[in-house]
């Protein structure tokens, strides 16, 4: 059928205008139905879009008392339903918000682009301690500390995550062995600590990472939970665009 039309329409070709004009017209019918076919497909794996899409609307909802409770996290732990009246979003409701042609790395809430989140080696993050202090502009003892801090805040979480200010770019490094949704946990903070940021002024960078990683520790089995339920497929990996390196950690 598609040869008859295709011979159809060179057959009253006659000069090179006429040409031109069909090969667009064709072109774009092709484009065209190849974008209608790309939004028409539902996946129902968690890639970096689709996390910014699903944590930004469950984030969202319960906005109102996200700093309030991390802040209650580090000196309770409590066992209760945290996000309570979340509507969970379906991958039916959220390939509609889907770009066919999406940046890679991008954190993204509502639009609003927040910064970039990568997946990088061990090696970078440790570049980026080394880079000078900010505020001075020189290397401190302080940074090897907080390094040590770092380790500890993720220990048992099986990702590192960390906050390249200059570049406004998240860090995550993954430990070996690690379950597919200590991918989705890291994008989660990440994406919450970009929105959210400190707390107050006074707060450090350290500290509110170590605010933000308590408070999803304690959300997250609730929000995959519902997310499963919705029906998230959670058990394949779809986090990162190229072959990842893994770090082994020294259990205690």
């Amino acid at each position: 059928m598609g040869m008859l039309a295709g011979s159809l329409v060179v057959s009253h070709i006659s000069s090179k205008m006429a040409t031109w004009a069909a090969l667009i017209f064709l072109l774009s019918i092709h484009l065209a139905t190849n974008y209608l076919a790309v939004r028409a497909v539902c996946m129902r794996t968690v890639n970096r879009q689709r996390a910014n899409l699903v944590f930004s609307d469950i984030f969202d909802q319960s906005s109102d008392h996200n700093l309030e409770i991390t802040q209650l996290l580090l000196n309770e732990s409590l066992k209760r339903e945290l996000l309570p009246q979340v509507d969970y979003p379906s991958p039916g409701k959220v390939y509609l918000k889907e770009r066919v042609f999406e940046r890679d790395g991008v954190l993204r809430w509502k639009g609003e682009i927040l910064g970039w989140c990568q997946f990088v080696d061990l090696q970078t993050i440790l570049k980026s301690f080394s880079q000078p202090d900010s505020s001075t502009g020189s290397h401190s003892g302080s940074q090897l500390a907080e390094f040590t801090l770092l380790l500890d805040i993720y220990k048992g979480l099986g990702y590192i995550l960390w906050y390249d200010e200059p570049q406004k770019t998240f860090l995550v490094v993954l430990e070996e062995g690690t379950e597919p949704v200590a991918q989705l946990s890291a994008w989660m903070s990440a994406l919450h600590l970009a929105k959210f940021g400190r707390a107050s002024e006074g707060e450090s960078l350290i500290e509110a990472i170590k605010r933000t990683a308590v408070y999803i520790e304690q959300i997250q089995e609730e929000v995959f939970l519902h997310l499963r339920q919705v029906g998230w497929d959670l058990e394949t990996a779809s986090m990162e665009t190229r072959s990842g390196t893994r770090i082994r950690m020294k259990k205690s």
